[in-house]
This record gives structure tokens, sequence and C-alpha cells, in this order.
């Protein structure tokens, strides 16, 4: 087959579509996909200077192709919607699906096929997974040219000087007035993500940035003291590197510490040292007493799961957090991030959803998965998951 033929056909085509419309096309905003194994030697020459592309095009703001083309779908988007934008969408989206005829919560359509739902876009789910996947690269990417912007605009939240040190404190807990909407809307995405540290906290370059306050692996009684806290803060005394001294000669005195604060209870502050010494392994305190090495900080690897709030899965109900399964932060895929949002933000709405009805009585033996595309009309009852 002489490929160029064809070429030459399609070219053929547009001048004629041209000459009748008077519409030309503009080959600098245009693309080919190359599919299949084809080589660049056979690729046959395009019209217009047009070169082929082998990883994917944007159409329509999405991104088509290969799997990596197709990941891009998940990256950054800034800005958030108007109030009320979202849910006026999302209301006239799922009229649409019905057509009038709300047998079920909405929320049964926005879970994936094989879970009993339809796959139909969440939108606000979506735009927190978009907001976790801005988070993962700031915390694991090192080649962003807009981390020191970011790191910038968090350390605004709650004058408390912290960057990304903010999403491994106590979510519940945090002051973010003075933060942006975008980094805001992160950090409350966050808050559907349950995030743990196995290994807890690790002699490492990053230890020295380690947060005292709000920290789950630094539990503290004595800094309950909004007081002792803020004199903290407003010294610029947050992380544990602010207790040590540089040149490794140990912990710094407590009486040194009161002269920084202006606390006048030495007895409060030998307590707070304390504290922080016995919240952490022998390992890590010897780390701390060594001098500071010119190593840069990574961040902590986190293992996520859905923050369900302890909700206990009963036979029969549709809604399920074994999947996806718990894994790091850092290989979190963009759609596993979407899914759990969706479980999360829509957990009251779905925990009293049950099965199709037909599960007991067929034992597991057909229909597997909750894929029931037929099954649209009576006998299924009113308010049960079966809408595959």
């Amino acid at each position: 087959m002489d490929l160029m033929v064809d070429v030459q056909e399609l070219e053929d085509c547009l001048q004629t579509y041209s000459a009748a419309s008077s519409a030309k096309v503009n080959w600098g905003k245009s693309g080919a996909l190359l599919c299949g194994p084809w080589s660049s030697t056979e690729a046959p020459r395009l019209p217009g200077s047009l070169l082929w592309n082998k990883t994917g095009l944007k159409v329509l703001g999405i991104h088509l192709g290969s799997a990596e083309a197709v990941r891009k779908n998940w990256e950054l988007a800034v800005l958030n919607a108007p109030p009320g934008l979202l849910a006026e969408i999302q209301r006239r989206l799922v009229a649409f699906f019905w057509s009038g005829q709300h047998w079920l919560k909405a929320a049964v359509l926005y879970l994936p096929t094989h879970e009993g739902g339809q796959g139909l876009i969440d939108l606000e789910s979506r735009v927190a997974a978009f907001r976790l996947k801005a988070a993962q690269r700031l915390l694991y990417h090192s080649d962003l040219c807009w981390k020191e912007s970011a790191h910038a605009l968090l350390r605004m939240a709650g004058r408390m000087g912290l960057d990304r040190h903010l999403f491994l404190l106590n979510a519940d807990e945090l002051d973010l007035s003075g933060l942006g909407d975008f980094y805001t809307s992160a950090l409350k995405a966050w808050r559907l993500l349950e995030a743990t540290r196995e290994e807890g906290i690790r002699p490492t370059a990053w230890v020295w940035e380690e947060p005292i306050f709000h920290n789950k692996m630094i539990p503290l009684r004595s800094v309950c003291s909004t007081a002792l806290r803020r004199s903290l803060l407003d010294t610029g005394i947050w992380k544990l590197g602010h207790l040590c001294v540089l040149d490794g000669s140990g912990w710094i005195a407590a009486q040194l510490l009161a002269q920084q604060t202006g606390i006048n209870s030495k007895r409060l502050l030998e307590q707070y040292l304390s504290e922080v010494r016995q919240a952490l392994s022998k390992q890590v305190q010897e780390f701390l007493e060594l001098p500071r090495g010119d190593a840069a900080p990574e961040f902590p690897l986190l293992r996520v799961t859905a923050a369900d709030g302890g909700w206990q899965e009963n036979r029969g109900t549709l809604l399920s957090f074994s999947s996806p399964s718990p894994r790091l932060f850092e290989d979190a895929d963009g759609k596993a991030l979407y899914v759990v949002c969706v479980k999360v933000r829509n957990l009251r709405a779905l925990a009293e959803v049950r099965e199709h009805c037909w599960h007991d009585l067929l034992r597991g033996q057909s229909m597997a998965g909750h894929r029931w595309r037929v099954l649209y009309k009576l006998p299924v009852p009113k308010r049960s998951g079966d809408l595959q």
C-alpha cells in the first residue's frame, strides 16, 4: 500500500472542502497521532509541515493517546470554580442521565462500574483529586519551577510559617486563615485521606524539619497550652531543628529558650523539652545531637487510605473501601485518588445503599461484579444499587 496516496487523497478532500466552505486548515494548530508499531522512517510525510506525534494529542481539553498522555488529564488545575457552579452542573448531569427519573441517590452513579455505579464524574471529587495531585507534585517532585512560590504561600497559613510540613499535621487542628483559595482547597482535599508513616520518624535529614505542633508522631501534653504554642511560633520555633544547636553540641537549654520566647516559667520549658525528647527514638535523639549536614531534606513517605472515619462495611451494602488498596502517596495515580474522594465525600449518602436484590438468589454465580446493564426496570426495587 502506498501510504502517500492516502495522504494525497486526504489533502485533496481538504482542498475540496476549503473551496466549498471558504474555510482553511490551520496546520500550525493541528496535530497528528501515530498509532501502532510505526517507525519514524515508515510514517508518511504530512502536508503543511505537520509532524507525527507518538505520545498523544489534546482534543477539546482532553489528552488522548498513550498512558503518559492520559495521565496529564490529572495534572494541576489552578482556578477554583465560583460557588454553586459545580453543584449546578452536577445537578444537570444527573438529570440528563436519569431523564427525570431519579430511582437512586445520585452518589451511586459516581461509583466505578465494577462496584455497582455508572462511572458518572463527580465534579467536586474530580477537583479534589486535582488538588491532591498538585500536593503530590509539591511534596515529592524536585524539578518544579513553582515550588518556592508554593512554599511562600503555604507559610501564610495561620501565621505558623510552615509549608510542606502542613501535610504532616492533624488536619482537623489546622488554622488555614490567611491561606489562598487554591491551597486551602488542597488542604481540605487532604482531609479525605488518612496518611500514616509506618516507620515513624527516622534519623534522616528531614528530622530537622519535623514540626513540633499538631504532629501525631510527637504527642506533647505541655504544648496543649495555646499561650505556650503561640509564644514559640511568634519566636519562630516550630520544628525540631529549632530546639537543637546547629554545631552538634546538643539540645537548646531551657534558660536560653526562656530568653528567646519571653516565657518566665523555666519549669514549663524544661517539661516541654523533656516531652519532645521522650517522644523520639534513641536513634533520632542521637542524630539530632550531631552537626547538621548539607543534605537536602526529603519529605517522608506516607501511606494513604480513605479517611472513612472508622466506617464498618456490612454484608449486603454497596459501598466498600477495600479498593483502591492502600498505597504510597508518592506513587498514587489520579484515578485511584479520585475514587477515594468519591467514596469519602459521599460516604453518608452511600452508607445505607444495598447491593442488588439478586445477589443471594444467584449466589455469586452470575452477573459478577454488579455489571447489570439490562436490569433497569421492575422487579428491581427502588433504592437498590443494581444499575448495571
